[in-house]
């Protein structure tokens, strides 16, 4: 186990022992895809390989290339993110070059706090898509470094926010790589790229954290209760940074609220519960609906859970309530709506209007009373 590629990770021994065998090998992917839930270590993983791939350089020199791969720093880095528009920006102009002077400040401080904290979800406001600017900025980057001794990165973090132009663009890089430029493309989307991006990158699959290393986490390096780290981890799916957002969300009155919309939904009174889920997801934000689909469906697996072991884990507060469900809705659809609700769950990225989504899953709740 190598000390320098596993330094900080948790959990993904398999994928960093296929780095280190391509290490141990001399036989480097000029491209490699990350794919994998967002927070669990994959930009660590990025930077941690090519500190090992640089390891073998002299002292002075790979301290000063080891200090800009942690700050995401170039020459060592080029880091690649959605960015905003500016004012009148056309594709020939750079990346930053009609953005204000505040714009460019927020992405620096955005992304300095990412290269602090592997698990920091990167906000920049209107950044909605990876732009093409971007990507012919790195032919500019391969001139200057291409030819350098050491191994420089391109690092493209959620790379499926690269449109169809921008991927294209990007494959003339991965056709023609320089030898020591490696192209780490990190994403948890990967069926938004391109065959043609995947054909030419070499996979590597990261897994979600265990319960148990997501709580010991956030109780180590972010200083969270026990209490609060162990629920916090039963919701956040296997990602930290699910778990970091989750801790800025009042969970309980989410909870109480998901009472209300299944109590409203099941006695068909639709508008009520429609009311109920408006006011829990607030401005039709995409995020607190994915939570709130979340916890819906924790709570259909306690109802399961509990019919056949007698054990709730998400929602032992309202116990008492899950087994009144089961006596009164003991019937086959309670199994098939968790396998519903995932499914409408995930038409949100189909352009599809909440409310009209949000119906759809009050009706589908509905059917459990008929």
């Amino acid at each position: 186990m190598n000390e320098i590629l596993f330094n900080g990770l948790v959990g993904q021994d398999r994928s960093l022992n296929i780095l280190e065998k391509f290490y141990n090998s001399n036989r480097i992917p000029h491209a490699l895809l990350f794919s994998g839930p967002e927070g669990v270590g994959k930009h660590l993983a990025a930077k941690n390989f090519i500190k090992l791939l640089n390891s073998n350089l002299q002292d002075e020199t790979k301290k000063k290339i080891f200090s800009q791969i942690d700050q995401f720093e170039e020459p060592a880095i080029k880091f690649i993110c959605a960015l905003p528009r500016g004012k009148g920006e056309t594709n020939s102009d750079s990346p930053v070059g009609k953005l204000t002077k505040s714009q460019i400040e927020e992405i620096s401080k955005q992304i300095k706090k990412k290269a602090l904290d592997p698990y920091y979800r990167i906000s920049i406001p209107d950044a909605n898509n990876i732009k093409i600017n971007s990507i012919r900025d790195i032919n500019k980057f391969i001139s200057l470094y291409g030819n350098s001794d050491d191994y420089k990165a391109v690092i493209i973090s959620q790379a499926h926010n690269m449109n169809t132009e921008a991927q294209n663009a990007l494959l003339k890089n991965l056709e023609e790589p320089p030898s020591k430029i490696i192209f780490f493309l990190i994403t948890d989307q990967p069926e938004k790229l391109l065959e043609t991006i995947h054909s030419r990158s070499w996979t590597v699959n990261f897994n979600p954290l265990k319960d148990e290393l997501v709580e010991k986490i956030l109780e180590k390096h972010y200083g969270v209760e026990p209490r609060e780290a162990r629920y916090l981890a039963l919701l956040a799916n296997g990602s930290v940074s699910n778990a970091l957002r989750l801790k800025d969300m009042d969970i309980e009155s989410n909870i109480d609220r998901v009472i209300i919309i299944l109590r409203y939904s099941l006695g068909r009174r639709y508008a009520t519960a429609l009311n109920e889920f408006r006011l829990a997801i607030e401005d039709n934000n995409a995020e607190n609906f994915v939570f709130l689909m979340n916890l819906i469906i924790n709570w259909f697996s306690d109802t399961v859970r509990h019919r056949s072991i007698g054990k709730v884990v998400y929602f032992e507060k309202h116990k008492e309530t899950i087994e009144k469900y089961n006596l009164r809705f003991a019937n086959p659809k309670n199994d098939k709506i968790i396998d519903s609700l995932n499914k409408l769950t995930n038409l949100k990225d189909n352009n599809i209007s909440l409310n009209v989504l949000i119906m759809n899953i009050i009706f589908e709740l509905a059917k459990l009373s008929i």
